[in-house]
């Protein structure tokens, strides 16, 4: 059997797995009995449940972000797309926390696969919301930036959004977070639209 279908067979294995019960009570022969397969032959795709949990978690980004993207063209402000991006993303994190239900606990006790995932998110979503704020400059919609100012803002907005969902999500300390991420998208669009420093 090809490797990239038994990793796919895995990991399909993995989800249902960490799903019902979490990441930290699942061994590596709960993953191997799942897949059907040996505890050696699962060892030789994956050294550890780590990294089989980090593969699971970045599917589920993946379509999560996917998901957040849904509605967003060029033919829409970039205020709303900003705003239809938060708020699907809001919904599908929301869906994805009820599925999984120890993910956030799990994700608390794997500090350093935390930092890695949510830099992976920033990569991603830099992408997408360079394209945002491109559409908006070619429709005039925000005053002119140098490519150096575009990169600066981007990264700006998108650690701006994600720390504000990191804190409802993570910590519990922003409350209504579809309000809070309204507020800060039309923050930015007032300054945007108006002078420049």
């Amino acid at each position: 059997m090809e490797s990239s279908s038994v990793k796919d067979r895995i990991i399909a294995s993995a989800r249902v797995v960490f799903r019902n019960k979490g990441f930290i009570i699942i061994t590596m022969d709960d993953l191997a009995k799942q897949c059907g397969m040996g505890r050696s032959s699962l060892y030789h795709y994956y050294k550890n449940k780590v990294d089989v949990f980090k593969e699971v978690v970045i599917i589920e980004i993946d379509d999560i972000l996917g998901m957040a993207q849904i509605g967003i063209d060029d033919s829409k402000t970039l205020g709303d797309n900003l705003l239809r991006y938060t708020n699907n993303k809001l919904e599908c994190l929301n869906k994805k926390l009820d599925e999984f239900g120890t993910l956030l606990e799990d994700l608390r006790r794997l500090p350093d696969l935390l930092t890695n995932l949510q830099s992976l998110i920033i990569e991603k979503e830099r992408v997408l919301f360079k394209k945002l704020f491109n559409w908006a400059l070619d429709r005039q919609e925000i005053a002119p930036l140098d490519p150096e100012e575009l990169d600066s803002l981007v990264l700006a907005v998108v650690t701006a959004l994600g720390s504000l969902e990191k804190e409802f999500f993570l910590n519990g300390l922003v409350k209504d977070p579809h309000n809070r991420l309204k507020w800060l998208i039309n923050l930015l669009l007032r300054g945007l639209s108006n002078s420049r420093c």
